[in-house]
């Protein structure tokens, strides 16, 4: 039997896309949601809420337009400032929460689920050491 691997050698990456909606209502882009949506390629964010499913939307618009909010990037952190969209929708920051990040197909926007945070402390630890990994 003959096999064509592929060598692995991406192992300080992360594809496992996550956004946390932090302490400070940030929302913060893990390398996963950054390398699987693009999301350095973009300069501003829009966002929506659906009430009754407790879903969070992102549109990435090419350009900037009414209520876009600049997505702020530096070598070790990508995320945009929300706390008076977390205010406005009662979205819990009073301790910081991962959430899977999905991308929609039939409009295109990113998305997470309120109701499925992740707390796990596992997923913390992983989280903080790949935010130091990326410094």
């Amino acid at each position: 039997m003959k096999f064509e691997f592929v060598r692995f050698t991406e192992t300080g990456s992360s594809f496992a896309a996550r956004v946390t909606v932090r302490q400070t209502g940030q929302f913060g882009f893990n390398s996963g949601a950054i390398n699987s949506f693009n999301i350095s390629g973009y300069e501003f964010c829009v966002l929506y809420f659906d009430p009754k499913q407790r879903v969070v939307g992102i549109e990435l618009p090419h350009e900037k337009c009414e209520a876009a909010i600049p997505i702020r990037k530096s070598e070790s952190n990508t995320y945009i400032r929300a706390k008076n969209f977390c205010d406005r929708y009662a979205i819990d920051y009073s301790k910081s929460y991962r959430y899977d990040l999905k991308k929609d197909a039939s409009t295109g926007y990113l998305y997470f689920e309120v109701s499925k945070q992740k707390t796990d402390q596992n997923d913390e630890n992983r989280e903080l050491a790949e935010e130091s990994n990326l410094k």
